[in-house]
């Protein structure tokens, strides 16, 4: 649908299989587990590439952590400290994010 956005939130203490959950890990003997990232991103260019170029959907990424309180840029090599805003609609940006497409 145009306009949607979509987030995936991983939540729990350390050492629960958040990383693991949202990477994958390798399987050995050549197999790779993919993790939420990849099957996303594998869903949707699957789908980019067997609708029409009007259909299509853009695609683009943005990955934070929020660690003892405080947000970091992920896709920012000093991984900068961000805020977070809240408009009067309730709709929740992060000031500073880094999207990629």
């Amino acid at each position: 649908t145009r306009g949607s956005r979509a987030t995936v939130f991983a939540y729990g203490q350390t050492g629960s299989g958040k990383t693991h959950t949202m990477i994958g890990s390798g399987g050995g003997e050549g197999s790779i587990e993919r993790g939420v990232y990849a099957l996303a991103a594998f869903d949707l260019f699957a789908y980019n590439d067997r609708v029409s170029e009007e259909e299509r959907v853009q695609i683009t990424v943005a990955f934070f952590e929020l660690y003892k309180g405080q947000l970091y840029d992920l896709l920012q090599s000093d991984h900068p400290q961000m805020e977070l805003l809240e408009d009067s609609k309730g709709n929740v940006t992060v000031i500073g994010l880094t999207e990629s497409e």
